[in-house]
């Protein structure tokens, strides 16, 4: 996950304004949200712009990684993995765009449509589960930044040195541990706010941030490329003249399940197509956002890896362990402080609106309001903040994270969700699937309004029920046209249950070997 789509969180906080205001009746609240989300349709973006979008919310906090993993894992291991996963992800979102409604603002609604409410309440606490080790992950490689920035500014300006490592428990002076205890207080108090759009147009300029880190990567790479000798034949190598790079090997498991995460965007993915102008190019131009993804994902991977190839004197020392690919740069460098400091910033900005999504997400889903009142939502906040502060002091590895929430949360919303969802369209009873369009946030807000609201008018509610239930025929006849001309190119059973089958059984593979050896670790 990744430089958050800066549209679809102001609209969320929209949505979230209404939804708990406590001077609107029920009925009110339901059509204002439906204005709302009416008015978000009405914005259309050109193809290019939803590639872009597409790209730009896959490409994140995994390309700081990336280079690492084609390092020990080898380039063209990890170019032929890259491009597997990249297929396998594609595909099963893919299904996602298939069945999207233009009245859909999330993927939660289409699933609360086909495949009903127990499984909306399933896809939203996996979805938010994502977010919440999402917001781990990036905290981790927050402070990883930042301790190595201080370093560098600690050294550079004032001569000091002799700073703890990073995998060493140090309380007693200034280490990685009190950076982390540190920028976990603030973080908290980034948690409690209650408007994210600040850190919204903040994170709009994350993709400057992005830029510089990958300029700063190419720019290495290319340089190693034309300066120092390279050879595929590891005898060769002497760490001074000739540098070897790895090519080949069998460690993929951990390559797998990173990647998996680095092409996720499933549950996010249709506040990103709902704004293409071209409804009919939705499924070509999101190939096109996965194509552009890759690129950029195997450009990093690639030049980074050779980018990390120290010699005596060079810019770059190789670290006694490196939990991203900056860890072997000197942060004494000037340039490297630049690139340290872009990151920094955009980590800092994204980590607390990854709190506050998920924050938001499940007292929706708990409390039927966003933002409910009394002490959920501090405690929520305090559970969040040490989640990221105790890995963080125990120095765990951030690779083992990404590839944890790619391998177990990926296996629900990548390969469950999808393939379930399209199950039902294509072989579910036809009455089960003319339901009503009625998102489940509008009904999530009539809910927690009953239950806050004395004295409700029932007849002006049902009256409005039934206002909406009669302005759905030409929704549901969209719909079950849809259905058909699905259906009607829909391959037999047994080679559904076949090839949709051996995915599964693949995705609930990778969960297992990478929960083992996670155990193992």
């Amino acid at each position: 996950m990744s430089n958050i789509a800066k549209e679809q969180v102001e609209q969320e906080q929209i949505l979230n304004d209404i939804r708990s205001d406590p001077n609107l009746d029920p009925v009110r609240k339901r059509a204002l949200v439906k204005e709302a989300e009416q008015s978000f349709s009405e914005t259309k973006q050109d193809s290019s712009k939803t590639v872009f979008n597409v790209a730009n919310t896959m490409v994140g906090s995994t390309a700081m990684v990336v280079p690492l993993i084609f390092a020990k894992s080898g380039i063209l291991t990890c170019i032929c993995v890259l491009i597997f996963v990249g297929l396998v992800s594609y595909y099963t979102c893919d299904l996602l765009v298939i069945h999207y409604h233009k009245n859909e603002t999330d993927v939660a609604d289409a699933v609360f449509r086909i495949l009903g409410r127990k499984w909306f309440y399933f896809f939203s606490l996996i979805s938010a589960a994502l977010l919440f080790i999402a917001a781990i992950i990036y905290f981790i490689l927050c402070c990883n930044v930042l301790y190595t920035l201080f370093c560098g500014c600690l050294q550079l300006f004032f001569g000091l040195s002799d700073f703890p490592a990073k995998d060493t428990l140090v309380l007693s002076q200034f280490s990685y541990q009190w950076t982390g205890i540190m920028i976990g207080i603030l973080i908290f108090f980034l948690f409690s706010m209650k408007d994210s759009r600040q850190f919204v147009r903040l994170n709009g300029y994350g993709i400057y941030c992005i830029a510089i880190f990958l300029l700063f990567i190419l720019g290495i790479g290319f340089r190693n490329i034309f300066t120092k000798s390279l050879t595929m034949d590891e005898s060769l190598a002497d760490g001074v003249k000739v540098f070897y790079v790895k090519m080949m090997s069998d460690d993929f498991i951990n390559v797998l399940s990173t990647f998996a995460l680095a092409f996720f965007i499933h549950n996010c993915i249709y506040p990103i197509i709902k704004l293409n102008r071209h409804q009919e190019n939705n499924s070509r131009d999101v190939c096109f956002g996965y194509l552009l993804t890759g690129i950029i994902y195997s450009s990093v991977g690639i030049f980074g890896s050779l980018g990390v190839l120290c010699g005596p004197n060079d810019i770059c020392e190789a670290p006694r362990k490196a939990n991203t690919v900056m860890d072997y740069f000197d942060p004494r460098k000037p340039l490297v402080l630049i690139v340290l400091l872009a990151l920094a910033l955009q980590l800092l900005t994204v980590t607390p609106i990854l709190g506050y999504i998920t924050r938001t997400q499940l007292m929706s889903l708990f409390f039927k309001n966003p933002q409910p009142k009394g002490a959920a939502p501090v405690i929520f906040n305090i559970i969040l903040t040490l989640s990221c502060v105790i890995p963080q002091i125990f120095d765990i590895d951030p690779k083992l994270v990404i590839a944890f929430n790619g391998a177990v949360c990926g296996f629900f919303l990548v390969y469950v969700i999808p393939i379930g969802l399209h199950h039902k369209m294509l072989y579910g009873k036809q009455d089960e699937l003319r339901r009503s369009i009625l998102s489940p946030s509008t009904e999530t807000v009539l809910l927690a309004s009953v239950v806050e609201v004395e004295n409700l008018d029932i007849t002006a509610l049902k009256d409005d029920e039934n206002e909406i239930n009669a302005s759905q025929d030409p929704q549901a006849a969209e719909l079950n046209q849809k259905l058909a001309k699905t259906r009607a190119n829909a391959i037999s059973k047994p080679l559904f249950y076949l090839g949709y089958g051996a995915l599964t059984v693949y995705g609930f593979g990778l969960m297992c070997l990478q929960l083992y050896q996670l155990v193992a670790h």
